[in-house]
């Protein structure tokens, strides 16, 4: 495989060339570089309209050697058509090259040659010429195998990863792919590299730098130039290749290979997207049959897992958890990319898991050995990183049942996943692992089952409050509400609520009366709390009643 980049034929070169012996650079050195893909003899005064981008001119100054002002008017025209240098030959038609002509082109950081006296017009063609064509057959010869190389392994069923870390050998610098919906594709190389510079590398930054010119990027502190390849995809989504030139400058060789790669890249996307969705639809109905109890014995899970290729041992425990989306300004429940995104991460969570969404929330099943080396708070650990990193969302909360030992008590892991996630939504915990232990009384309280003597209570309790609100449009219910969760300080609750204070103590007095109670004793505040958070939880209609 080649590593190395392809050396094209620059100004530099000329030096080597053995018409050239005794060359001398007059100005421009700095653009010593310039890369020369053809050689022109300058004999005419109009050449100026004839000449092409990196062509390197050669001339006696014929046509310049009654009217030298003409010269230093060509300078500037040909810098700005890019031509790649002007050599000239003294001593035949013009003893030597003007001052004023040097300066012109130093100013212009054209570059600008002597020519020795000897030198032979033809044979510098030729010899030029020649070293060019023989670069440009390598250059064309290392493209094609490069090419083969990739084909064949796309053929071969290689990973659109694999295929990256290919490319990144070829032209030894990183490669990935981002898409406008700020997902990315990479390999072992690149996951850090992006990871660490996501805000970055954001589809908003990168969209600006267009046809493939490389643009500055701040990367690990440093500024580096990148190019983007917009690849050409049917699908609802925009990709393109970027490529953080980290390692080295690519060569015009690496820059084709990836213009010439870009078609086997989207065809290599569509494939994948294609049988992503095709299997991801088989695999939401076996998730969907085993947490719905549609799998009723071990030997029928054993097979089902055999056939999407999991090998699980007997010693697994199981946890099922539902993700709880804390952020109102992003959701991310009904994005089944998400899915495929989190299956290409899944290798780092370091342990199987399932994903798919039901109902609009995320559901995972997450299997994991008790003595194996990675432990449980690492592996939620690693979920939730996951999460975060395909889903650009990091305000969320695992709802995570208690553990099973048997896969066919998963739909009860369900269940238990459900009433926490039931239940974090009414008491407002966003803790990111919630358990029935992280609920207090509410783990409780959301258990009971609707029933008159709960309506009861709760008419009893906080009935008049109600009521009150109802006809006076009050907002005592809400107080004492706050007041609890306040920590029964009528200052907390005064600010929670952004009220006087004394507002909220004259409502309280109103609490009382209404109440007939004191809010001194420990039972009186405990039973009034209880219907608080009942009536919280909505587990019964009893308002009709009141």
């Amino acid at each position: 495989m080649e590593n190395n980049v392809l050396s094209e034929f620059c100004c530099i070169n000329l030096f080597s060339i053995e018409e050239l012996k005794g060359i001398k650079i007059l100005a421009g050195s700095k653009n010593i570089t310039n890369r020369i893909t053809r050689v022109n003899i300058v004999e005419v005064p109009d050449i100026d309209n004839w000449v092409h981008e990196n062509e390197f001119l050669i001339t006696t100054c014929y046509p310049y050697k009654n009217n030298l002002d003409e010269l230093l008017r060509l300078i500037p025209k040909l810098a700005e058509k890019k031509v790649a240098a002007l050599g000239i030959k003294p001593k035949r038609f013009i003893d030597t090259i003007p001052k004023e002509v040097i300066d012109c082109a130093e100013a212009l950081n054209f570059p600008l040659f002597e020519l020795p006296p000897q030198t032979t017009f033809s044979n510098v063609v030729r010899e030029v010429m020649e070293q060019i064509i023989y670069g440009e057959t390598k250059y064309l010869s290392i493209l094609q195998e490069r090419i083969e190389t990739v084909s064949k392994k796309i053929i071969q069923g290689n990973s659109l990863q694999e295929i990256l870390q290919l490319i990144e050998e070829m032209i030894n610098n990183p490669v990935f792919i981002v898409s406008d919906s700020e997902y990315f594709i990479v390999t072992d190389t690149t996951g850090e590299l992006v990871e660490t510079n996501k805000s970055r590398l954001k589809w908003e930054n990168l969209k600006r730098i267009k046809d493939e010119k490389p643009s500055i990027v701040m990367i690990n502190g440093a500024n580096v130039r990148i190019r983007i390849f917009e690849l050409e995809d049917s699908q609802a989504q925009t990709f393109a290749v970027a490529v953080p030139e980290i390692n080295s400058t690519c060569s015009s060789v690496d820059t084709l290979t990836i213009r010439r790669l870009l078609n086997l890249i989207s065809l290599k996307l569509k494939t994948d997207s294609i049988y992503v969705s095709v299997e991801s639809k088989y695999l939401d109905q076996f998730i969907y049959d085993w947490i719905f109890g549609g799998i009723r014995t071990n030997r029928d899970f054993q097979m089902r897992t055999r056939l999407y290729g999991y090998t699980l041992p007997d010693n697994l425990k199981y946890r099922v958890a539902i993700v709880k989306n804390n952020n109102e300004q992003e959701s991310f429940y009904n994005d089944k990319s998400l899915l495929s995104r989190f299956r290409i991460y899944e290798a780092a969570i370091g342990t199987k898991t399932w994903l798919t969404i039901y109902e609009g929330k995320i559901v995972v099943i997450i299997s994991y050995n008790p003595k194996g080396e990675l432990r449980e708070p690492e592996i939620l650990k690693n979920i939730t990183a996951t999460l975060c990193r395909v889903s650009n969302n990091e305000k969320f909360s695992l709802c995570i049942s208690d553990d099973v030992c048997n896969p066919l008590n998963i739909p009860k892991a369900f269940e238990e996943a459900k009433n926490i996630y039931s239940s974090s939504c009414i008491s407002g915990c966003s803790e990111e692992i919630i358990t029935w232990d992280k609920l207090g009384i509410y783990s409780i309280l959301t258990l009971l089952k609707p029933g008159t003597n709960i309506k009861k209570f709760l008419c009893r309790n906080i009935g008049p409050l109600i009521r009150h609100d109802r006809e006076h449009n009050t907002q005592l219910l809400e107080t004492l509400e706050t007041y609890f969760r306040s920590g029964n300080s009528i200052k907390d609750t005064a600010a929670n609520m952004f009220l006087h204070y004394n507002t909220i103590l004259y409502r309280m007095e109103k609490i009382k009366k209404l109440l007939n109670i004191k809010l001194e004793k420990n039972e009186e505040l405990l039973e009034l709390n209880l219907a608080v958070k009942l009536n919280s939880i909505h587990i019964c209609n009893f308002e009709e009643e009141i």
